[in-house]
């Protein structure tokens, strides 16, 4: 096993703790925001995967983008961010690495593929909840997030996976009361920094929250699919999701999504697919957690996940996870996880299988 990612961590963390330091001192009054992350992992795959990229399929894509690498010690998600907020004036920066930037950024030009956000936002009015940004930001689609410690489970659903982590363009943000929050945004596309199109997309969010402990979440998408740049085919999606906090102890979530893409220029009517994950997890002491999750996943005419055989990938999967606190700063967490495909669509090194069985072991750093 290689040790080279955890001296590489060892060293983002001492940086980013000595960065922060003395920025904090030089610019005490400067509303500046400085934080660094980064998550280590070591996947052990049951199968006889070749070490590497794993859960490949015949096709040769996968439907795993975070913690993607079998049999070895990697950097899942490196990130160093600074957040500013001045008067009417917001704006964020965040530089990243890893192998999650290294897959999921791979159709983007280099010179963005480091760029975990880059916007900047005002008011309109300033007496109003209205707020207009600009640039490259997270996705407003979906529960989980790039940053795997604010999620319920260490590695990604696979919904989460293959909907969008990162946009690019324009948002309209209203919050309108504690309750109710919308957003009207102007996107680049699916999932798409570079202009690859000339017809931009549309996005929606609407949020809910009747009480601190529930929430509920609506987002859309509409413009263009990008499996077929130049035809033009329209491509229409829904998430939502609902959370809650039952107790101190307990929480659960779940998240289904409705896709659909038109089939053809001549033929306008439409192909769909449609996932759903249920997560629950007990807080059953201070440092201690237990999460599970069960989820299904259902594209047989390859819209996200093209696999190259019969019925693409049709899905099920569950796990269970052991989180472990050990301060303020760092999380320690070993996940159990099984998927199970309709068909034999995982690459082996003696072939292929319909089940895909691993562990992961995963210690992020939050400063």
């Amino acid at each position: 096993m290689k040790i080279l990612p955890f001296i590489s961590t060892f060293a983002f963390v001492v940086t980013a703790a000595t960065i922060r330091a003395d920025i904090a001192h030089t610019f005490d009054t400067v509303p500046v925001t400085f934080s660094g992350y980064v998550d280590a992992y070591y996947v052990d795959d049951f199968a006889d995967t070749i070490t590497g990229n794993r859960q490949l399929t015949p096709s040769g894509v996968s439907p795993i983008y975070s913690h993607s690498r079998a049999n070895q010690l990697a950097i899942n998600h490196a990130l160093l961010d600074a957040k500013v907020a001045i008067a009417q004036f917001r704006g964020a920066l965040g530089v990243q690495a890893g192998t999650y930037v290294q897959k999921n950024y791979a159709i983007e030009d280099r010179v963005v593929q480091h760029i975990y956000e880059a916007q900047f936002g005002f008011k309109p009015v300033a007496d109003t909840n209205v707020w207009i940004d600009a640039g490259i930001f997270p996705s407003h689609i979906g529960l989980e997030s790039a940053t795997s410690k604010d999620n319920l489970t260490p590695t990604r659903s696979l919904m989460a996976e293959n909907t969008p982590y990162y946009e690019a363009g324009a948002k309209v943000t209203w919050d309108a009361s504690k309750q109710w929050s919308y957003s009207l945004l102007l996107l680049q596309g699916w999932q798409q920094i570079g202009s690859k199109n000339s017809n931009k997309a549309i996005g929606t969010q609407v949020q809910y929250k009747p009480n601190d402990r529930l929430v509920f979440n609506s987002s859309t998408y509409l413009g263009q699919s990008p499996n077929s740049p130049d035809a033009r085919l329209r491509r229409y999606f829904h998430d939502f999701y609902v959370t809650w906090q039952a107790t101190k102890a307990w929480s659960f979530a779940f998240t289904t999504d409705y896709g659909a893409e038109e089939r053809s220029t001549r033929d306008r009517s439409l192909n769909s697919w449609v996932s759903a994950t249920v997560m629950a997890k007990w807080q059953f002491a201070p440092q201690w957690a237990v999460a599970a999750r069960a989820e299904h996943y259902y594209d047989p005419h390859g819209l996200t996940v093209a696999t190259g055989t019969t019925d693409n990938f049709v899905a099920d999967g569950a796990s269970i996870n052991l989180d472990y606190q050990a301060d303020a700063h760092v999380l320690i967490r070993l996940e159990l996880r099984t998927i199970g495909a309709q068909h034999a669509v995982f690459v082996e090194s003696t072939g292929l299988t319909d089940n895909n069985s691993y562990t992961t072991v995963s210690v992020s750093v939050a400063l």
